[in-house]
């Protein structure tokens, strides 16, 4: 039964071997690193059937009710996925049992699946009458050429997750009007909650990347796209976003411009490594106007919204931000001005909003849920 393409089969046998080789870590650390191969290969063998975030019980069942699947595949995948599930959401400790049967079932499952045979290297890690040897061979002296540059890690993160993307860059005002009623401290909450919520639920951390930029003293990019797990280190470091003065102007132009431009370097990234992507989004957060000119920036802005290569959300927050000033960035979508200091009720929406989207095909047009956070 091939449903399970030979490249997938190879290259997950590849990671087992990988994180099996790893001796910095034990099998306790090393068995919630199976996951995202038990998800890579029921998503693709389910692709054509379900759509995009359907839980991998969900694809599971559709694949083996009443099929002819071998009773061992079912039950150990069933367990596999209980095991990594409970360790990731309940704190449960797995044992070098847990790790080696979890392994089994994985690799017993894609040779199913595929019809690859399982490579002897990796049989030997659950399977104690394989004894695999390495062959020593007498390596050439090297020759030198032009190697083709090793991928980024941002770029191996595509190679190794081939969901489509959702590109989500917030720019967020940091000018001194913002420490009026403690403005910035409650926008650090919403991030703050966005970001966890993002990454904790199923669908939207495999396919959500975010971006940071502010604006204020001067523009600065906070947090680049990448995956979300991997952006953790750099969100904790970076969070949350300051004030640096009463006195800073409020350079808008500046930072949207800066969006756009990363904002390309990513796409130009998805299209390299062949991966699908949503129409990016970008959201505008600002109490004020700009100091700076915004001509160059809505141009760009509004040629992407015409061109639906871009969503664009612009949020007023407080009375003294210049709507006039804000639809000039979007022809089709007029900026809301927040009720209050309701950033928790708005990062809430954009979250189920991205759910939402993240779940549907790439170029489907959907419908987001109903604003009750602002007002037009």
């Amino acid at each position: 039964m091939s449903i399970l393409s030979e490249r997938t089969a190879n290259q997950n046998y590849g990671k087992i071997k990988n994180i099996h080789s790893d001796e910095k870590h034990s099998s306790v650390e090393k068995t919630p690193k199976l996951w995202p191969i038990l998800e890579s290969i029921f998503i693709e063998m389910t692709s054509n059937d379900v759509a995009f975030g359907t839980p991998i019980i969900e694809r599971m069942k559709l694949l083996y009710d009443g099929k002819n699947v071998p009773k061992d595949i079912v039950d150990s995948t069933h367990k596999t996925r209980m095991l990594c599930n409970a360790i990731r959401h309940k704190g449960h400790e797995a044992n070098d049992i847990d790790y080696k049967e979890s392994i089994e079932s994985l690799v017993k499952c894609m040779s199913y699946f595929s019809g690859v045979p399982i490579p002897p290297e990796v049989e030997s890690i659950y399977n104690s009458n394989i004894i695999f040897t390495p062959t020593q061979t007498v390596t050439p002296p090297p020759i030198k050429v032009n190697s083709p540059p090793l991928l980024t890690i941002r770029q191996k993160d595509l190679v190794d997750n081939p969901a489509a993307r959702l590109p989500v860059a917030l720019l967020l005002d940091t000018s001194g009007s913002m420490l009026t009623d403690n403005r910035i401290g409650e926008l650090n909450k919403g991030i703050d909650l966005f970001f966890n919520s993002i990454l904790e639920d199923e669908v939207t951390r495999f396919s959500v990347e975010l971006s940071i930029i502010t604006f204020g003293r001067v523009v600065t990019k906070v947090l680049d796209f990448a995956n979300i797990e991997r952006q953790i280190p750099d969100f904790q470091k970076n969070m949350p976003v300051e004030v640096n003065s009463p006195m800073d102007g409020t350079p808008m132009g500046e930072a949207v411009e800066l969006a756009i431009k990363i904002l390309n370097e990513r796409k130009a990234e998805y299209k390299i490594a062949g991966v699908e992507y949503y129409q990016p989004w970008l959201v505008l957060m600002t109490d004020g106007q700009p100091t700076d000119s915004i001509s160059n920036a809505t141009t760009l802005t509004s040629s992407m919204v015409q061109a639906e290569k871009l969503s664009l959300f612009t949020i007023a927050i407080g009375a003294g931000a210049n709507l006039v000033e804000l639809s000039k960035f979007s022809p089709k979508r007029p900026p809301l001005r927040l009720r209050g200091l309701n950033f928790r009720e708005f990062f809430e929406w954009l979250k189920d909003s991205a759910k939402s989207t993240s779940q549907s095909t790439p170029g489907q047009s959907i419908s987001l849920p109903p604003i009750g956070w602002g007002t037009v």
